[in-house]
């Protein structure tokens, strides 16, 4: 028998596009049926930036997915908006970040 996967505290997507209709969510396997947060996670937490068109559609992951802690948005930048490196500089990021340092 397999082992349980250990608790995570806190997942965080940044710029997600899992809810983004006909690219990403209805390829997501099992399919139909309500999206959850994956198992063994505590908070999950979607940062976006409003101006990203990868992280559609307004709203985060939540439109999508039941069980999300929190969405939340924060203007990176005009040229920056997909750059892991821009979301890990955000504020909001960093903010959340704290909150489990």
């Amino acid at each position: 028998m397999g082992r349980a996967a250990p608790p995570i505290e806190l997942l965080i997507t940044l710029g997600s596009p899992l809810a983004m209709p006909h690219l990403v969510f209805d390829r997501l396997a099992p399919h139909p049926g309500p999206r959850r947060k994956p198992p063994g996670v505590n908070q999950w937490i979607n940062i976006t930036d409003p101006g990203d068109i990868i992280a559609i559609p307004a709203g985060g992951v939540r439109t999508r997915f039941a069980e999300v802690t929190s969405d939340l948005s924060n203007a990176i930048g005009a040229f920056d908006f997909h750059r892991s490196t821009a979301y890990l500089k955000n504020a909001v990021t960093a903010a959340t970040l704290t909150a489990y340092l």
